[in-house]
């Protein structure tokens, strides 16, 4: 009697050992582990790579130059002044822009007549654009990047301060 349960028992365990070697496929939960890590990696680089890439663009400098740097950040700041000229406004950057840095450069831009005054403060681009609004009003934009291409903000409202300053003291 004991022999012949033995001999149902290991007819149990084949039954379940064919129905084990049924069920292999790429759906198989029991061991193989290996498809969950391999997702996770996957989605986990697509999202790193995702953000990279909205991360890094362009932006435009006031000569209308497209240059790499991060995007969508605020990195200019734009003040009006009333009776000034924008040659009194324009010189006023300039000796805050040396003051501070090195100025590297003027231009005009056509057909608006905006002057631009461009240097290098603290290792970053600077840019100060003066422009007439009305007949006595001048507006002047200025921006600053990182040599990495960011923003920054801080710099350009010191430069804003400065110029306002500078304006004061002629």
């Amino acid at each position: 009697m004991g022999h012949r349960q033995s001999e149902t028992q290991v007819e149990d365990k084949d039954e379940n050992k064919d129905e084990d070697d049924l069920n292999i496929g790429l759906d198989r939960t029991n061991g193989c582990d290996c498809i969950t890590p391999m997702k996770t990696k996957f989605f986990a680089v697509l999202t790193v790579s995702i953000a990279l890439s909205a991360l890094t663009g362009c932006y435009h400098d006031p000569n209308e130059h497209a240059r790499m740097g991060v995007p969508f950040v605020k990195d200019s700041v734009q003040a009006k002044y009333s009776n000034q000229s924008v040659e009194d406004v324009f010189n006023a950057a300039k000796a805050v822009i040396s003051k501070d840095g090195t100025l590297t450069s003027e231009t005009t831009r056509h057909p608006s007549g905006a002057r631009v005054a461009q240097g290098k403060v603290n290792q970053r681009d600077v840019w100060v654009s003066v422009e007439p609004v009305e007949t006595n009003v001048t507006q002047i934009t200025i921006q600053a990047r990182t040599p990495a291409g960011g923003s920054d903000i801080n710099l350009v409202a010191q430069l804003n301060l400065e110029i306002g300053l500078q304006l004061k003291t002629r």
